[in-house]
């Protein structure tokens, strides 16, 4: 098995009612009715630019690449949390399952649970996990941890729990 947690810095828009209205996406922002401003006067790139990020805050976009074997039966969990002590939060917590062989390895469903974006693919015996997922710095704080549990579910002391952490300083 093979873990990556990778993370970068990124800008988070935030959607707006008026975002979600907007029929044609082709519009610059600077030319979009009701702004107060014309696409004559208010051409300049710089102008779109600001009204773009206008809302928009300072992230991180934390990445996630899980490799592992295809058995027979198995189970692989990943929860990613933020904050220490009293202060932990989580961001998530997935849980993906085989339960026969000639079966798939899928995502265990929870509708409280928004969808990660995660996606699964098989390649030469090997299954590949990934999720991608943006959070906002003031949410994510200075650090987070990934807690990885993969269960082989064929021999007894066949459970093991790894522990990843990442320090944004």
């Amino acid at each position: 098995m093979t873990v990556d947690l990778l993370w970068g810095n990124t800008t988070i828009k935030q959607e707006t009612e008026r975002d979600k209205s907007e029929d044609d996406i082709a519009v610059l922002p600077h030319m979009r009715a009701g702004t107060g401003t014309s696409s004559i006067a208010s051409g300049y790139p710089a102008i779109a630019i600001q009204e773009e990020l206008a809302g928009a805050v300072e992230g991180k976009k934390i990445k996630i690449e899980v490799t592992v074997p295809d058995l027979d039966r198995m189970e692989l969990g990943l929860e990613l949390s933020t904050g220490r002590g009293l202060r932990v939060e989580s961001l998530f917590d997935k849980t993906y399952r085989k339960i026969n062989e000639g079966g798939e390895l899928e995502a265990v469903t929870d509708d409280a649970v928004p969808d990660l974006g995660s996606r699964i693919s098989k390649k030469d015996g090997l299954y590949h996990i990934s999720i991608e997922k943006s959070y906002s710095s003031g949410r994510l704080g200075d650090d987070v941890e990934l807690i990885v549990t993969f269960d082989e579910r064929r021999a007894v002391g066949g459970s093991h729990r790894d522990i990843f952490s990442v320090s944004f300083d």
